[in-house]
């Protein structure tokens, strides 16, 4: 033989208890900010969550355990870990500290904290946010608590009879959680036994019952198992007569529930931790069951949708609550469809997750993330990514500046990685190299070089390594087998972590250039070498000028003792013929400085 017990009441609250958990571990583990909880006593800490472990470069299991100060000074020093300190039971407050990772990278944060007890305990949890970057909204605040233990199922249940002075005449065997010999009760009744200890309140409400004489159902105390500890009982009994029709007692059961009470507890109590811990988020939070209403909601949200707040009442479809979103919070971009919410809403409910980017009226930017919990739910969490969205729109202009200046300049614009390979040029380039731009990104820029350029690139880019900037010349390849000259001016480029990514430089096509100084070179060289030969013909043509110039002087000197005659005039003939020899080439060389001027064209005759 055997006996049944009707469970479903602790299936039930077993189910609650998971539903619970769920929820609180879609909190903990979904929360975009690191969770650190401790024991206010040594400090030490009991739980954090991934996103905490990852940020500071350990395992869980490395942290878990040790003191705080590890992680707020790069030497653990307790100067620097008594912000952790400073948050006091009394209330949640913040302050801004600095983390230390595992590899010694300074990350600012901010610390919010609090003080809760727990099972008997006090526990400090820690929400900790990097606030580093405030380029990206803050995802999270959350917080921890124990993982609960399934509650073993156990048939509780002991049947037994009274007579109609209500004293125990039959007890059925111990069973389940029933350990207390039945020899003990018999003959005894069912208020006032010493050693279940029974409260004068229960002991009242069940000796009402017994001598009522009629049926009662789930009258529930607490009693002591042998052991001593505190067990929670139900009562349930009908009563039962003889042949004449007299009241001989009751026949009934009594049932062990103190699993189910333990379970409705911890329920209730991880059910205002998860309540509690929403409110210290800073971002909005919103929990659906599975029949898409509204469970709860944190503080934040309704402060975020104040105009709408007589809808975020539990039990509030989500479909109501979008439209109101829709009426009164969510600005409607021009072509948005407008069901998106409601599309975006249905498929993290059928897919597990969906994300949407909405802009609010009062002009903040939203990231609203749904999460499908265990239990069939929803968990939606928004973070204002304002500042996000304003740094993006303005890196957005900026880049748009960029590439126009980019595209309409003539100068060439050459990224390439750290290990030369092109990343990115603009037209100049590709006119250049009279190659489309296709060709260009993906490769070396050693493949557009001779091996004498290519030495000087190798140098240069040495130089870039070590951060140093400056300009060079070299001759880059084209597919006709032509070369052209560039002077290059490079700078090498950062990451925001300080790490070399690579280097660009500005290119300027001086072939012409090169092309003129080399004409110029050879202009001039032609020009010295007429100077030169000018310069000889003078020296020679001075000479002859001063022969018959002496020659002249020489006869105007003997005219002047000579009186007139044949002598005298043959001396005047000799100097007539003199001065016309030194006129003569006085004659070319003037015929000369007109052709070095440009003043005659002369003309070259057989």
């Amino acid at each position: 033989s055997g006996s049944l017990s009707d469970i479903s009441e602790v299936k039930e609250l077993e189910l609650a208890a998971r539903q619970s958990e769920d929820r609180y571990r879609a909190v903990f583990e979904h929360a975009k900010d690191g969770i650190v909880i401790r024991e206010a006593g040594n400090r030490s800490i009991v739980d954090i969550n991934d996103v905490f472990a990852r940020r500071l470069g350990y395992t869980k299991d490395e942290l878990i355990g040790q003191q705080v100060q590890g992680f707020s000074s790069p030497h653990g020093n307790e100067t620097v870990d008594r912000p952790w300190d400073e948050i006091e039971p009394e209330g949640a407050q913040s302050v801004e500290r600095i983390h230390y990772a595992k590899d010694g990278t300074a990350i600012p944060v901010e610390i919010t904290g609090n003080q809760f007890e727990f099972a008997g305990g006090e526990y400090i949890v820690s929400f900790v946010r990097d606030i580093s970057a405030r380029v990206e909204a803050i995802n999270a605040l959350a917080v921890s608590e124990k993982r609960f233990r399934d509650f073993a199922e156990a048939d509780s249940d002991r049947f037994w009879e009274t007579d109609e002075s209500h004293r125990y005449t039959f007890m059925s065997a111990s069973s389940g959680a029933m350990k207390r010999p039945s020899d003990q009760l018999i003959g005894g009744r069912p208020w006032g036994v010493p050693s279940h200890q029974h409260s004068v309140e229960d002991d009242r409400a069940i000796r009402q019952a017994f001598e009522s004489q009629v049926a009662f159902r789930n009258l529930r105390y607490v009693g002591t198992t042998p052991d001593g500890d505190n067990q929670h009982l139900y009562l349930s009994a009908v009563p039962y007569f003889d042949d004449d029709g007299e009241f001989a007692g009751f026949r009934g059961s009594t049932t062990d529930e103190t699993q189910e009470v333990l379970a409705r507890q911890q329920a209730t109590k991880a059910e205002k931790l998860f309540l509690d811990a929403i409110e210290y988020l800073t971002d909005s939070v919103s929990i659906y069951d599975a029949d898409r209403r509204l469970v709860a909601c944190n503080s934040q949200a309704r402060r975020d949708f104040a105009e709408m707040e007589h809808l975020l009442a539990p039990g509030t479809s989500i479909e109501e609550i979008l439209e109101g979103y829709s009426k009164y919070i969510i600005v409607q971009e021009p072509g948005e469809d407008p069901s998106e919410m409601r599309g975006a809403t249905d498929r993290a409910f059928e897919s597990g997750f969906s994300n949407s980017v909405v802009r609010y009226r009062d002009g903040r930017w939203m990231s609203i993330n749904r999460y499908r919990t265990i239990d069939g739910g929803l968990f939606i969490y928004r973070t204002d990514i304002t500042a996000q969205k304003l740094a993006e729109q303005e890196l957005f202009e900026s880049q748009n500046k960029m590439t126009e200046l980019l595209a309409r300049t003539s100068e060439g614009y050459w990224d390439i990685d750290t290990e030369a390979v092109t990343r990115d040029v603009n037209s100049a380039v590709c006119s250049i190299l009279d190659r489309p731009r296709e060709q260009i990104i993906g490769r070396s820029i050693f493949e557009f070089v001779d091996e004498t350029s290519a030495q000087v690139l190798k140098e240069q880019l040495e130089q870039r390594a070590q951060g140093m900037t400056g300009p060079y010349e070299i001759d880059l390849s084209r597919p006709d087998g032509k070369n052209t000259t560039c002077l290059i001016n490079a700078t090498p480029i950062y990451d925001r972590d300080g790490t070399r990514t690579g280097s660009v430089g500005l290119l300027t096509d001086i072939s012409a250039i090169k092309l003129t100084l080399s004409e110029l070179e050879q202009a001039k060289f032609v020009a010295e070498t007429a100077n030169r030969a000018k310069s000889r013909f003078l020296a020679s043509a001075s000479h002859d000028l001063r022969q018959p110039l002496q020659s002249a002087a020489l006869y105007v000197d003997l005219l002047k003792s000579l009186k007139d005659g044949p002598q005298r005039n043959e001396v005047v003939d000799k100097s007539l013929s003199s001065i016309a020899a030194a006129t003569g080439i006085l004659n070319a060389l003037l015929d000369i400085s007109k052709l070095d001027a440009d003043l005659v064209e002369p003309k070259i005759v057989d």
